[in-house]
């Protein structure tokens, strides 16, 4: 390309009243049509497209990594900066218990196809960890892919729906009682009667736990949860096995006794 400022110098020869015009000024004309030149020619560089996660919501909370007490059925809201490729979301967006499996969700679209809502098919677990991660192979619709992971954990609530029927204080009272005598009465030593250390001891048994045994023997008898006549056999039983049968030092009984033997 020819250069402008060259070519205004024969004017100068030809037209005299040009000399009246200070040089700098055709210089500085020169040099504004060369840039205007470049500028009309030069390629336009456009940055290329992205396409990025911009919120996650559950149950329409924003959360940064982990939730807790979150509901069986919760809704989890994930908003792009531009309309997800729905061919891409099945393969890159998962729901999973404590990080191993998959569970079954149903996913609908928002905000335009730019908001991603996904629900469990079904139920969730009662206090059980779970995560919904988010693959870099999910892309928009203008084939510009997310190119980054996301992974957000949260706890589901406890189930505190009742287990089991509902007793009144005295009913409760009542079956307190009569489980702790049933510790005494069905898991005494069968030689002995006396009560056993712990539900692991064996033979071992303790004159103290034969204490507690014998008091719940009498509460028994009171609630009727046994007859006077059974509440006698047992006693006798345990009277007469720590008579005949077992050593006193000073008066007293060892504490840890051999049920079958003394």
């Amino acid at each position: 390309m020819k250069n402008p400022i060259i070519s205004f110098i024969p004017l100068f020869s030809k037209y005299s009243f040009l000399k009246e015009i200070p040089i700098k000024l055709f210089v500085i004309a020169g040099l504004l049509l060369v840039n205007c030149k470049k500028n009309a020619t030069a390629p336009v560089n456009t940055p290329p497209g992205t396409f990025t996660l911009v919120s996650f919501k559950l149950n329409d909370k924003t959360v940064a990594a982990t939730s807790y007490d979150v509901n069986t059925i919760p809704a989890a809201r994930i908003s792009f900066s531009s309309p997800v490729n729905k061919n891409l979301v099945a393969a890159n967006i998962s729901l999973s218990e404590s990080g191993v499996g998959s569970v079954p969700v149903n996913v609908t679209y928002e905000n335009n196809d730019n908001t991603i809502v996904l629900r469990p098919a079904a139920a969730l677990k009662n206090l059980t960890n779970y995560n919904i991660s988010v693959l870099p192979g999910l892309g928009s619709t203008a084939n510009v892919l997310l190119n980054s992971t996301y992974s957000y954990a949260f706890l589901t609530s406890i189930d505190s729906t009742d287990k089991f029927p509902l007793l009144t204080d005295s009913a409760l009272l009542t079956l307190i009682q009569q489980q702790t005598f049933k510790y005494f009465w069905d898991f005494g030593h069968p030689v002995s009667g006396m009560a056993r250390e712990r539900n692991t001891s064996g033979d071992v048994v303790t004159t103290g736990g034969t204490g507690f045994g014998i008091m719940s023997i009498l509460v028994a008898i009171k609630r009727n949860f046994i007859s006077r006549a059974d509440g006698l056999t047992r006693a006798q039983l345990i009277v007469n096995f720590l008579k005949n049968n077992c050593t006193r030092y000073h008066g007293a009984f060892s504490h840890w006794l051999n049920g079958a033997t003394g």
